[in-house]
């Protein structure tokens, strides 16, 4: 009979044993989750944080840039400015009217304009005798090609490039 009270005592000692271990590890592993997700719920805080941060940052220097457009020395610099080249403008326009109704000013433009024309007409057709060599026309054709490619590249980094209201 002791045998069989100390069989049953070493079953259930094993089996306390197996059930407090298991205990322990669902204990181990819960603690575990929760330490992982205090550290998941810290960092979207901390991002939350920082966003909001930089939401203020942006809200103060846009404020700022705004109180700098309006301020009182740069509006008159702004003024100043504008009255310098209204000035600069109409003396100008008065230089290219009297310009204008001198006839010897009037004979020197249209002396210079026929030695343009002339000098245009010379280089057409120096730049036609020019293409007639192969040589020639083969690097032209590869330059038109290399032109070509880059102001397409720039075109396509200028479309891509993201506007300032984005």
């Amino acid at each position: 009979m002791l045998k069989k009270i100390f069989s049953f005592l070493k079953g259930t000692s094993s089996t306390v044993k197996s059930t407090i271990e298991k205990s322990a590890d669902f204990i181990d592993e819960t603690l575990d989750n929760e330490y992982i997700a205090n550290t998941i719920d810290k960092a979207k805080e901390v991002t939350g944080d920082m966003a909001h941060k930089a939401g203020e940052v942006y809200e103060k220097t846009k404020q700022s840039a705004e109180d700098f457009i309006d301020s009182d020395p740069l509006q008159e610099i702004k003024s100043k400015g504008k009255e310098i080249l209204d000035d600069v403008t109409e003396k100008g326009k008065e230089l290219v009217d009297k310009a204008k109704e001198n006839d010897m000013v009037k004979d020197l433009t249209d002396k210079t304009k026929d030695f343009a024309d002339k000098v245009a007409d010379k280089g057409k057709e120096l730049a036609d005798k020019a293409m007639e060599n192969e040589t020639v026309k083969s690097t032209v054709t590869s330059i038109k090609e290399t032109t070509d490619s880059v102001a397409e590249k720039i075109t396509q980094v200028v479309d891509d490039f993201p506007d300032e209201e984005e």
